[in-house]
């Protein structure tokens, strides 16, 4: 077996910094107590590799080929390896003299090591392919950082507060793995987390997981944590960063169910200023119509249900607000009948005359154009339903004397019989 303990020698030209660099790396393998795998196991299968035992000093690139090597071998094993880049140590980087830079960036697909939460071991292996640039390869250590946390049981008794300051710091220190293991943890022993507007940023890092489900499932955990529009300890630029992640940066078609879910998560919360560039995105990328007035309605129950709970009195406004953020952004984005469905829709409440014309601007315009881009069964009949909708919310806020969703009373905007519609969605064409 080649010795993965390197000493110094007259002639080589490592420095005081990379020898001790190299050699703490040789410490997290050999003295690591805490393993996934069989610890003989895997240290033989990595000092087995040819490329290792074939030469008496192996140079750092080799050394980090071999241990991508191993490293994406175990991928497939039963326990699959989990500890990101950023929750690790990173020492003195060993500089690559004598040695050919490596042709291609180290492959994206590695990010699928998922966290098993048990194992520092295997950080090693993942930071050194992720720190590996042109011109250096950083070694990273197992570390101690988490142990008392989340290797060693937790009293869940002690005060909450305890564990709250914790978490937050954990996050505050980027140490995203650490500090979900630790949520999992107290979720698992029913310990309130009090919300937070650092763990916006946890969310945000949740992004980066290569696991569809466990990237859903961490960015909703964590974006719930984050506070309410009302919650006193919220600030004025709640959820801009995962605006602009989510939004502004990549391809938002590609990370459609995750828009999905911010705009649920952000109308939940009472922050409505985010939905309308949210909602321009499922609209124009929803698979289907019954796809997008699903996210239309939900997204007005959840504010509605917020705006019950924190300001009844805006209740209703609140509910017309998506209402119409839904029909608008639809027929500006050519969902015409996604539009006119959820105008259809049964509401208790009237929408306002510019919203009907835009609807006929629309509408109109589809027809000059001979229906393309207007996916509605007939735009002449279409026009006719606009005018009688119209007209019946007119007569309606009438009834109310103008107050038009100040007032508490009702109105029943179910129509005549030939406009009823369940709430089941549109049957387009």
């Amino acid at each position: 077996m080649a010795n993965l303990s390197r000493t110094a020698k007259s002639g080589n030209n490592w420095t005081t910094a990379e020898l001790g660099a190299y050699n703490m790396m040789h410490t997290s393998i050999t003295q690591t107590d805490v393993c996934v795998m069989d610890y003989n196991e895997s240290l033989l299968l990595l000092q087995d590799d040819e490329r290792l035992t074939s030469m008496k000093d192996p140079e750092p690139q080799v050394i980090a080929e071999a241990i991508a090597a191993f490293a994406m071998n175990n991928m497939t094993r039963e326990r699959k390896l989990d500890l990101q880049p950023r929750d690790a140590i990173t020492f003195p980087a060993l500089t690559m003299t004598g040695t050919t830079p490596p042709s291609t960036k180290p492959s994206k697909s590695f990010w699928a090591i998922e966290p098993s939460r048990t194992h520092p071991f295997f950080q090693l292996f993942v930071c050194v392919i992720f720190k590996n640039t042109w011109r250096s390869v950083s070694f990273t250590a197992a570390s101690k950082w988490d142990a008392s946390l989340l290797y060693h049981p937790i009293d869940l008794d002690l005060d909450a507060k305890i564990f709250g300051k914790q978490l937050v710091s954990l996050v505050h220190e980027g140490r995203y793995g650490a500090a979900d293991r630790l949520r999992y943890r107290l979720m698992d022993g029913d310990v309130r987390i009090k919300q937070h507007t650092v763990y916006e940023s946890a969310a945000i890092a949740a992004l980066q997981l290569s696991d569809p489900e466990k990237r859903m499932s961490d960015f909703t955990a964590w974006s719930t944590l984050v506070p309410d529009k009302d919650s006193p300890c919220t600030t004025p630029h709640v959820f801009r960063d995962t605006r602009t992640a989510l939004l502004l940066q990549g391809s938002p078609s590609l990370n459609l169910p995750l828009v999905e879910r911010f705009g649920i998560i952000t109308a939940a919360k009472g922050y409505r200023r985010y939905f309308p560039a949210i909602a321009r995105v499922v609209a124009s990328f929803a698979p289907n119509a019954k796809h997008i007035i699903k996210f239309f309605i939900e997204a007005g129950e959840r504010a509605t249900e917020y705006a019950h709970h924190f300001h009844p009195e805006e209740a209703m406004e609140t509910s017309q607000w998506f209402r119409r953020a839904g029909v608008e952004i639809s027929a500006h984005t050519g969902k015409l009948g996604v539009a006119l469905d959820l105008l259809k829709l049964k509401r208790d409440f009237s929408m306002p005359d510019s919203t009907y014309e835009l609807m006929l601007l629309k509408l109109l315009e589809s027809q000059k154009q001979g229906g393309k881009g207007a996916p509605v069964t007939n735009p002449s009949n279409s026009v006719e339903l606009i005018h009688k909708l119209q007209l019946r919310d007119a007569r309606a806020r009438r009834y109310l004397g103008g107050t038009n969703g100040k007032s508490t009373r009702q109105v029943n905007m179910e129509g005549p019989a030939t406009l009823k519609h369940e709430n089941k969605g549109a049957t387009l064409s």
